[in-house]
């Protein structure tokens, strides 16, 4: 399965292949940014390489270990607003913060399988 993030309406042309997402591996905190490892709140789960991990607008995630070699490839819904790092040191507009997320589309296609979205 090869085929470009374009395809499916996600922007710039990046190829997909079912193990090339991850290399190495880490270990993800949803839910919540607690970036410095620490956080009990939120879930952990292991990415190892091949894994293809798809998150709703707006939800909180931060590696919070990972293997020397780990790397990943980001991608978002054309059009939808340029990704932001919240880290909570400062306060912010939440109804503003909640509007943008609403504003992210839903793609077309499913960005993994290509097949009809939503």
């Amino acid at each position: 399965m090869n085929f470009t993030l374009r395809d499916a309406r996600f922007g710039d042309s990046y190829r997909l292949t079912p193990a090339g997402v991850f290399q190495g591996s880490s270990t993800l905190l949803l839910g919540a940014a607690g970036g410095d490892g620490v956080s009990d709140v939120g879930l952990r789960i292991t990415v190892p390489t091949g894994d293809v991990i798809v998150l709703l607008a707006g939800t909180g995630h931060s590696s919070v270990e990972s293997t020397d070699d780990y790397r990943y490839i980001g991608v978002y819904p054309e059009g939808c607003l340029r990704w932001r790092n919240e880290f909570g040191k400062t306060r912010i507009n939440s109804t503003a913060f909640k509007d943008g997320i609403a504003s992210v589309r839903f793609p077309e296609k499913d960005p993994v399988m290509e097949e009809p979205g939503h």
